[in-house]
């Protein structure tokens, strides 16, 4: 029933057919980031999740079927050094663009020069780290320091500490609200580009507002979430997030509410832009990486999920609306983060230094139905997709936490339900997933079957492992022996690529941070070499 209300509430009156665009303007730009948002994640994706605006969003424009993004965090949001400018940038410089972000920065605020208003963007509110609470903004900070704050207003230059009403508030309503005051405020004669960047579906798993949690009271949504391998039974008295007289508790409800919230924020977005007249225009969802399944996340039957190269992992919901869009349905030729800089670019009008660009313009692509602008895409150091092929020149599993709890069975599971790992007896007598087992995978020799299954051990740059990711999106059979032509080829221009090194390392040698964190910024984070000036 909340389902109905909600779409008729949030419906915004933005359809395709009734959208024209004007030939001499360049359309507001959008892009809506979600948290470890998995392939599943959603509703048109999944059942027992509710997003009736982001259902609706994805049903006009185009869902993307391989639109590809990192493994983790920080580097699907561009973590590049202070020499490279940032999209936002490079669209208010080259094209007249107004920007503006919300929500997450997770890109750096060691000094002054890396903070979001000194990367491209006009204004910035949000968190900088990479995690906070979802009530309090209290984030994470370092080992020695007093508990702080993580809440960056550039108009304050400084923490936001002049709505105290926005502690206490849920991240998702808080962020929604914010970026579409953004859109409110903004003169609709000038161009826009708005990133929102949620902290949902991001841990911890915190129970939002109960008009969204307790819409997963229906029993049918349990069984949809009890059929994917979760336990979904009444909880007891002693689980912290659970609310009272709920009839389905495991982390996959609590994941699902979460979403409904993030999708609750893209509404009152929308709904603003129909507000303002800002009928031109192009908005992008997308995943940051794949779920961590063993929070409650599921990846739509894709192998691994977030911290593995595996589809599961870098392949997260997403999808592109806009008037400007000739087709509808699922698109699914290879996309990738890195294309939105160049495509973003296209759009606006902007000069363009395409050699200097990892991505490609794929709007000819995704509007109307051109081929993909290039034949392969790097998804990682080791890991290039080309055609219906994915080749890993690495273990794919990488160095992150590579176990998956099943509750169905009460045991722990690899890479994909479905691969048993013998679990220790105190996992099968309570449940308690954070004592599953997690592998390494960087690590070896695997004895066990299941952990070489997992972490494909063997692959390397002179053995490859070779999938059909479009045939086998769950990656169970390597088919690296049967096309060797195709492994040979891929590895050639896996060797063609440049692969950088990381940047070092700023150690804090003498406790600057968390002298700058409680002093200077008055227990919040904050810059930590040299000051605001």
């Amino acid at each position: 029933m909340l389902k109905n209300i909600m779409g008729s509430m949030w419906a915004p009156l933005l359809t395709l057919g009734a959208l024209a665009r004007a030939a001499d303007t360049k359309p507001h730009l959008l892009f809506v980031l979600g948290d470890d948002v998995g392939f599943g994640d959603v509703g048109y994706s999944s059942p027992d999740v509710i997003s009736p605006t982001l259902d609706r969003l994805a049903a006009e424009g185009l869902k993307l079927g391989r639109h590809y993004a990192y493994m983790w965090c920080a580097p699907s949001r561009n973590a590049l050094p202070l020499e490279f400018a940032l999209l936002p940038g490079l669209l208010r410089d080259r094209a007249g663009y107004r920007t503006a972000a919300v929500g997450k920065w997770h890109l750096g605020f060691m000094s002054e020069a890396d903070l979001p208003e000194r990367r491209g963007f006009d204004s910035f509110f949000g968190f900088l780290n990479g995690g906070e609470d979802h009530y309090s903004r209290v984030g994470a900070g370092a080992p020695g320091c007093d508990q702080v704050f993580d809440f960056w207003d550039s108009r304050r230059r400084g923490p936001a500490t002049d709505d105290p009403s926005a502690f206490g508030r849920y991240s998702a309503e808080l962020y929604g609200e914010a970026a579409a005051n953004v859109i409110r405020d903004h003169d609709a004669a000038e161009p826009l580009f708005l990133y929102a960047a949620f902290q949902v579906a991001h841990s911890p798993l915190e129970v939002p507002p109960a008009k969204y949690f307790d819409a997963y009271a229906d029993a049918a949504l349990c069984a949809n979430a009890s059929a994917k391998g979760f336990a979904c039974a009444r909880p007891g008295a002693d689980a912290p997030y659970r609310a009272p007289n709920h009839d389905c508790g495991c982390d996959r409800v609590l994941v699902a509410a979460m979403v409904t919230a993030l999708d609750a924020a893209v509404a009152n977005m929308t709904t603003a832009l129909a507000s303002k007249n800002m009928a031109d225009f192009v908005l992008v969802y997308s995943g940051d990486n794949g779920g961590p399944e063993i929070e409650g996340h599921w990846n739509g039957g894709l192998r691994g999920g977030k911290w593995t190269w595996f589809e599961g992992g870098v392949r997260p919901a997403a999808f592109v609306h806009s008037p400007l869009l000739t087709r509808r349905g699922w698109h699914n030729g290879t996309l990738h983060l890195v294309d939105w800089l160049p495509t973003f670019l296209a759009l606006a009008g902007a000069a363009r230094d395409d050699d200097a660009f990892d991505g490609a313009d794929q709007w000819a692509s995704l509007a109307f139905g051109a081929a993909p602008a290039r034949e392969a895409t790097l998804i990682g150091p080791g890991v290039l997709v080309q055609g219906n092929y994915k080749l890993y020149a690495v273990p794919p599993a990488g160095f992150g936490e590579c176990s998956v709890f099943n509750t169905a069975t009460w045991d722990c599971t690899l890479g994909r339900r479905g691969q048993p790992l013998a679990a220790p007896a105190d996992v099968k007598a309570d449940g308690n997933a954070s004592r599953c087992p997690r592998l390494q995978c960087s690590a070896g020799p695997f004895d066990d079957p299941a952990d070489a299954w997992l972490c494909s051990a063997p692959c390397s740059l002179d053995k490859p492992c070779l999938y059909d990711v479009v045939s086998d999106p769950a990656e169970a059979r390597d088919v690296a022996s049967r096309f060797p032509d195709v492994v040979a080829a891929m590895a050639a221009a896996l060797r063609n690529h440049t692969i950088r090194p990381p940047y070092p390392m700023v150690p804090d040698t003498n406790g600057s941070r968390c002298r700058a964190w409680n002093g200077t910024w008055g227990g919040f984070l904050g810059p930590w070499l040299g000051a605001i000036s």
